[in-house]
């Protein structure tokens, strides 16, 4: 059993689905997922970490803000072109799911995915939703996401992430 497993994801979807395996949809850029599947189900905390597009145009301002432009090939999808790891199965065994990403850390809950806190200096609208067409986020009414504390992108020694939901 572990406690946590850090993985990388070529795409993850609204449901939490992600896909490790299938670069392109044929079977020339298949790759297979190794000892993805045990890893996954002997954790209690998956983490995926990965850039939310494949390229994009990212400034880091003096303050620890971003800015950025161009983004293309976003990596969240309304639906993965294959599953390798199911959201649903993950919260039904009882497991605890995060996507680290450029934009920020989104949590899988029971409704849905949910962006839980995003990089200081982007628009959640801008940089996240306009930029991921077609994608549901299951945002609580009135709750906006919190901000990724400014140490984090500055290197600072201050670091705190923001309380997970249940």
């Amino acid at each position: 059993s572990l406690d946590a497993v850090v993985l990388g994801a070529l795409e993850f979807d609204e449901a939490g689905d992600v896909n490790v395996s299938n670069k392109r949809g044929d079977v020339a850029s298949y790759v297979g997922p190794g000892g993805f599947m045990d890893l996954i189900d002997c954790a209690q905390l998956v983490i995926f970490v990965c850039p939310f597009s494949q390229k994009a145009s990212i400034t880091v301002g003096a303050d620890g803000s971003l800015s950025m432009a161009q983004q293309e090939g976003v990596k969240l999808v309304p639906r993965v072109s294959e599953v390798t790891f199911s959201g649903a199965r993950a919260l039904a065994a009882g497991k605890s799911v995060l996507y680290v990403t450029s934009v920020g850390l989104f949590q899988l809950t029971p409704r849905g995915l949910q962006l839980t806190a995003l990089m200081p200096g982007l628009d959640m609208r801008r940089h996240v939703v306009d930029a991921a067409p077609g994608v549901r986020l299951h945002q609580p009414p009135g709750e906006p996401p919190a901000t990724v504390d400014r140490s984090i992108v500055t290197g600072g020694e201050k670091f705190a992430l923001p309380p997970l939901q249940p």
